[in-house]
Formats: structure tokens, C-alpha cells, sequence
């Protein structure tokens, strides 16, 4: 009988090191992209939870001025803000404020972007409707009669 003692075959500490370093890139690229992404959107949050706060103290103050007939003062308010991804509120008051102003165009321009931004408003779109209907608009006449129609029930 022969016996033989196989012993296991020793990769060097080299190798070893290497497949190592391979999987902890496998793993830890990925890793590092996913707390990257994690923390991003963590203060994307953050930054739209202010704009909104901020939005709504302005909106808050221009409805106040407004209230008191202080047109220029509402304005001057709705001025300080960014308005390129303003809420629809926002534009809203802005249209009310540009109309008191006789201001007619930048007032149907802002109506216009706060209905789009929320189509499912029937306050917006009835501000709309209201300056075609005093532009000699017959067809908006129609239709804000039907808007009121529609939401009558919900006004009283």
C-alpha cells in the first residue's frame, strides 16, 4: 500500500489579494453609487421643502397686500421670488396682482402658465375664462357658465 499525502495547493497571497480587491470593487462601486443617489435625493427633498416654504410665506404676504388694495406692495412681494418653476398659486396671484395693475398681458400670461401647471383647478381656469370673457372672447362666455355649472355645488 502506498500512501500519499496531497496537500492543498497554496495560491500565493498575491492572488489572493487581487480576487479580493476585484470583489470589493464589484461590491463597493455600486455601493458607493447607491449612498450617492440616496444622499442626492435627500437633498433634492430638502431644497423643494424649502422653495415650498418659501413659496408659501410669499404667497401668504402678496394675498395679505393684496386684501388691502396695496397692488404695488403684492407685486413688489411676488417680485423677490424665482418664478421659473413657481407653484401655481403663485402665478395666480401674480395674474390677480398684474390685472389690478392694468398690466393685461403679463396678467393672461401668468393665468395661462397657472392653468397649465394645474388644468384640474377650477379657480385658475375661471380666472382664465374671465379675462377672454372681458377681451370680447364669446366663446369663453360659454364656457365659464359651464365651469359654473360644474362646480355650482361645490361654491355653495
Amino acid at each position: 500500500m502506498s500512501h500519499t499525502t496531497t496537500f492543498p495547493v497554496r495560491t500565493s497571497s498575491r492572488a489572493t489579494r487581487r480576487g479580493f480587491a476585484n470583489r470589493a470593487m464589484l461590491i463597493g462601486v455600486p455601493a458607493a453609487l447607491l449612498v450617492a443617489v440616496i444622499v442626492g435625493s435627500i437633498a433634492w427633498r430638502i431644497h423643494v421643502n424649502r422653495r415650498n416654504e418659501m413659496y408659501h410665506a410669499v404667497v401668504e404676504t402678496a394675498r395679505v397686500h393684496l386684501q388691502v388694495g396695496e397692488n404695488e406692495e403684492a407685486l413688489d412681494v411676488l417680485s423677490t421670488a424665482d418664478d421659473l418653476d413657481a407653484p401655481p398659486e403663485y402665478r395666480y396671484l401674480r395674474s390677480m396682482t398684474f390685472n389690478r395693475l392694468n398690466r393685461q398681458e403679463a396678467a393672461d400670461s401668468e393665468i395661462r402658465q397657472a392653468v397649465e401647471a394645474a388644468p384640474e383647478n377650477p379657480k385658475y381656469k375661471a380666472l382664465e375664462l374671465k379675462y377672454r370673457m372681458f377681451a370680447r372672447e364669446r366663446s369663453a362666455i360659454d364656457q365659464l357658465i359651464e365651469l359654473h355649472g360644474e362646480y355650482a355645488s361645490v361654491a355653495e
